[in-house]
């Protein structure tokens, strides 16, 4: 939900150079875009809303509940994110993250220097929260953080949709960290006078990491004064459900009973007034609008209250506790961290793969180097992980609590593909005294780098037009930090673009948009003009600017990227039978400061592949290359051998940037090129790779085999299937083709012989080289079969902790099952393939699979609780020592036949989604009766699982009401949740425990049970 505060500033010349301010809010439109994008978020919200009630009551009525309340010093890891270190000409500096933060600290526990000052009629209601925000010492990845990151310039985090996965794509866990965006133009929308903007909790925002708060840094203490910065305390006032004190004028509530109403006008600013019902206005709440003029000074009672019920909402109560303090390195503030300015590093404008960055390193809590000068040593006092190729940091010490960390250097690949977390992982001879007493003994750095600079004709074919018939039409480039226009038919003959503020080529002191001829250069020097408020926009067409009436032309245009200028251009055609215009094409340059001719890439061929490189890892060549292109619709890849002709070895998909050639052998030399092609349309090559294997090079035995009478028609291993034929001396080289295979999985295999001219009796053996030594070994066979003239069906199972790229052989052998995997095979066949074997990509919970009743002698129902985004659910059967998938559910039961003639086995369930897997529940025994149902009496009120971990399923008669509700109390009977959940309730937040669980049903206690949280 959002609240967006408006600044307008209006000169005044009363005594001095004075600001009045007036602040707007789009609270409720935000609340139903939340709702509408997710149905539960309003009944999720209402469910609080009966917490937070009943839970402010117990806190006033129950004196352990409130005195263990008022006690507890809640502390919150905050990371602020840096969206460009100027907005609206003023600084964004961590000094001034420093100074806020520690404002809304003050502000919070009543430390404000005007806080004894409130009006003498509210003071009675003023309260403090004990509360303290903390900026984050350790970041997600384990290393030291000064809790604020410098990102490149970017806007439009307040809006509530469009920017969801870049918000989440930069965010911290949210789990973890209250994660503040400063950003100057918060909906991206050539607005700079927004301060701030914030959402309620909100558990399905928290799990899609898009929970937050974001701030105009041109309004942090500092960069304007010290009542309007409280805007920021406003904001976390937000974060923990705080509601405007106005909200919905005199016929509305915030929720609290001590504060009292207001008409929404906030036009009394810091007088003294009345409300429509005649009680005073509490005009320095710092939930009004009153106070940001000068007189932000409480909070009241009843607010602290409903702040400390946030705290125990499931997206709230993760960040304070102890186990997260710990993580994120604010529980204890006397530890020592290397304080590091700079976690992300931008490649330099030259885009040669440099940084210039200077990173002044310092210790703090009195921990020294063990140097006072020089430069520390790699591997003596310091490790790098994934450091980009290349690129050196050098550690100069410059006393013994600072040091300067620069990079010499040049990444060998720098694409944006390329971008990467490193990490400095320091040891213990860096310091004196070891690394003892450090929150952290490491530093992570993201390196993000720049594409190969072009000139670039957009994906696909434009047609954006404005007509008499569709008079407006907004549209996006693909390219820029803003990207939004708008054609537009404003009234009669008078065509515009809206540029929403990006310059245009206009005619001298006009607002007429240029018509360029094709060959027109687009640079500095061009006459680039900004368009003026509504409705000065830039025209196209006006009743007297008739350059562009019924020719075709160009548009030079200028944006941004990374707040750096480059230059492109739009073709522009009047649309036939009509009085429109139309956009068929545009291109851009993505240099910056760099010229682009209008017209020039209208007939421009596909761009060839550069920087073709080669080197031989683990035994196979690795080829890169930068690939020119944004179009293209693949590459062919070519290889010669010893000097013999090329040979198009593979074609790959768009947008490619690496390929890995399994096929070569000791003292053979490899010429390698790529072009790329877009339909009939082909590049010229790259430049050519050389590459020799080199004599310590060891490569798998030799095979072949006579395959007249018999070969290896296809084979299927999981989802891989490959159908070969009779292959050239019996050997079929598929290592290139790899086959993707997960640990811990069972992988149905599907083997299938073709004859020549009948069946015949053959035996197919397969090995997996698991320890990589270029040898099949007899205790590397996963799959052996007796001899059979049929195709082959079984399975096979990948060690559950075996992940890397091994090399498969499959072996099938006429009349014979030896196990040899090298040499002549007299009849049969061979196929090596590469295999890729992944950790289980367990990122869904594991469900908890259960009985309740349901059993009868042909079948019984499999029951589980649901999984936080599981799309279905699989089952599968243990019978025989052999599992086996039965079905699959997108519900949370299945119904299982009875198989054959077994009535005791096991089943297990397991989550899944289109992008990944839980794993597999404990296996649940089942025996089946030999007649009739299994008699099992319905418990009043049943929880599963108990004891629970993550989420909890419950079971309530059909004779309770609809409108029951589950309340759930801690040990010291404090009500920490209300809920009309039934199915796949998460208790996950819940600190682990003892919980009585009450089912209430009009106002009575229905049945109570216990909950164990492990």
């Amino acid at each position: 939900m959002k609240k967006t505060l408006i600044l307008i500033n209006l000169l005044l010349s009363i005594g001095g150079s004075l600001y009045a301010q007036l602040l707007e809010c789009g609270t409720r439109e935000q609340n139903e875009i939340t709702q509408r994008k997710n149905p539960d978020a309003l009944k999720n919200r209402n469910e609080f809303e009966i917490f937070t009630k009943k839970f402010v009551q117990d806190l006033r009525k129950n004196k352990n509940v409130k005195n263990n309340a008022l006690a507890t010093n809640y502390i919150i890891p905050v990371v602020f994110h840096i969206y460009g270190t100027t907005q609206s000409g003023k600084s964004v500096t961590y000094e001034k993250i420093v100074n806020a933060l520690n404002a809304v600290n003050n502000d919070f526990n009543g430390l404000n220097d005007d806080f004894n000052s409130v009006d003498p009629f509210f003071q009675p209601r003023r309260a403090t929260l004990n509360i303290q925000f903390r900026l984050a010492k350790i970041d997600p990845n384990g290393g030291n953080t000064l809790g604020v990151v410098f990102h490149t310039t970017k806007n439009g985090y307040g809006n509530g949709g469009g920017y969801d996965d870049q918000i989440a794509a930069d965010a911290w866990d949210n789990k973890k960290y209250l994660n503040v965006y400063i950003q100057n133009d918060l909906y991206n929308q050539n607005i700079y006078t927004n301060s701030g903007v914030a959402w309620y909790p909100d558990i399905n925002m928290t799990n899609r990491n898009t929970a937050r708060i974001v701030f105009n840094g041109a309004y942090l203490l500092g960069n304007t004064d010290k009542e309007f910065s409280s805007t920021l305390t406003h904001e976390f006032g937000h974060f923990f459900n705080l509601i405007h004190t106005f909200e919905d004028g005199c016929t509305g509530t915030d929720q609290v009973d001590d504060t009292p109403k207001e008409d929404a006008k906030h036009t009394l600013s810091c007088t003294p007034g009345t409300n429509c019902d005649g009680d005073k206005v509490n005009i320095e709440n710092y939930m009004g609008y009153n106070g940001a003029r000068g007189c932000y000074k409480m909070f009241t009672r009843g607010q602290v209250d409903r702040m400390i019920a946030a705290m125990q909402h499931e997206a709230r109560i993760t960040l304070w506790q102890n186990s997260n303090l710990l993580a994120t390195g604010v529980y204890d503030n006397q530890l020592a961290s290397i304080i590091a300015p700079l976690s992300l590093y931008k490649e330099n404008i030259s885009n040669n793969g440099t940084f210039s960055q200077i990173n002044e390193l310092s210790l703090t809590a009195g921990k020294t180097f063990s140097l006072s000068s020089g430069k520390l040593i790699q591997g003596t006092h310091y490790t790098l992980t994934n450091f980009p190729q290349g690129l050196n940091p050098i550690i100069t010490i410059n006393s013994n609590s600072k040091a300067t960390l620069t990079l010499e250097g040049s990444a060998q690949n720098h694409q944006t593909n390329h971008n990467i977390l490193a990490s400095i992982q320091f040891l213990p001879a860096a310091f004196s005294g070891g690394t003892n007493n450090l929150i952290s003994d490491k530093l992570n750095i993201k390196f993000v780098f720049i594409d190969p600079y072009g000139i670039f004709l957009a994906k696909g074919q434009p047609n954006w037009m404005a007509t008499p018939n569709q008079t407006w039409l907004f549209f996006n480039t693909e390219k820029g930090d803003d990207t939004s226009y708008g054609f537009w038919l404003f009234e009669t003959d008078k065509y515009k673009l809206e540029t929403y503020g990006k310059r245009l080529i206009c005619n001298a002191n006009t607002r007429n948009i240029s018509r360029l001829t094709k060959g027109t250069e687009i640079n500095g020097s061009s006459n680039f003009t900004a368009p003026g408020a509504y409705p000065n926009q830039l025209d196209i067409i006006n009743p007297s600017y008739n350059d562009w009436r019924g020719q075709i032309g160009y548009i030079g245009y200028e944006y941004k990227i990374d707040g750096n200028t480059c230059y492109g251009y739009f073709k522009v055609e009047p649309v036939s039978g009509s009085e429109g215009y139309r956009i068929t094409e545009y291109a851009y340059n993505t240099q910056p400061g760099a010229p682009i001719k209008a017209g020039e890439k209208d007939l421009q061929s596909l761009t060839s592949p550069s920087n073709l490189t080669s080197a031989i890892n683990n035994n196979t060549v690795v080829l890169n290359w930068i690939d020119k292109n944004t179009t293209e619709d693949g590459f062919y890849l070519e290889k010669s051998t010893n000097g013999g002709a090329y040979q198009l070895i593979t074609t790959l998909a768009p947008n490619t940037y690496t390929y890995s050639d399994n096929l070569i052998n000791v003292g053979i030399t490899y010429k390698y090129r790529i072009s790329a092609y877009k339909g009939t349309e082909k590049s010229s090559y790259s430049n050519e790779t050389i590459i020799t294997a080199p004599s310590d090079y060891v490569d798998y035995c030799k095979v072949s085999a006579r395959n007249a009478y018999e070969y290896i028609k296809s084979i299927k291993l999981s989802s891989f299937t490959n159908t070969s034929g009779a292959d050239y001396e019996g050997y079929g080289n598929y290592a290139s083709k790899t086959i993707s295979l997960k640990s811990g999985e069972q992988i149905t295999t599907v083997l299938t012989p073709g004859f020549n001219p009948s069946a015949s009796d053959e035996a197919w053996t397969i090995w997996i080289d698991y320890n990589d030594n270029k040898q099949f070994e007899n205790s590397e066979i996963v799959l052996k079969t007796a001899l059979t003239n049929k195709e082959y069906t079984g399975t096979f199972s990948i060690p559950l902790t075996t992940k890397g790229t091994f090399r498969m052989r499959i072996i099938m052998r006429y009349n014979d099952i030896s196990n040899t995997p090298c040499g002549y095979i007299n009849d049969g066949e061979i196929e090596d393939y590469t295999v890729q074997i992944q950790e289980q990509n367990t990122t869904l919970e594991t469900p908890y699979a259960y009985l309740n009743g349901g059993i009868s002698k042909n079948g019984f129902y499999a029951l589980w609780n649901k999984v936080l985004n599981a799309s279905k659910y699989e089952v599968q059967l243990n019978t025989s020592g052999t599992w086996y998938t039965v079905g699959t559910s997108t519900s949370y039961y299945l119904y299982v036949a009875k198989p054959e003639s077994s009535t005791q086995f096991q089943f297990r369930v397991k989550a899944l989604n289109s992008t990944g897997e839980s794993n597999w529940s404990t296996p649940v025994n089942v025996t089946l009766p030999l007649s009739g149902p299994i008699n099992t009496k319905e418990s009043k009120f049943i929880m599963v699982p108990n004891p629970a971990t993550d989420q909890v399923t419950f079971s309530i008669p059909e004779s309770i009401s609809n409108d029951s509700r589950i309340e759930i109390y801690n040990n010291l009977g404090q009500l920490v949740r209300i809920t009309q959940q039934l199915e796949n309730y998460s208790v996950q937040n819940l600190p682990r425990g003892t919980y009585q669980v009450k089912l209430i049903s009009k106002e009575k206690v229905e049945d109570s049970k216990h909950l164990f949280l492990k």
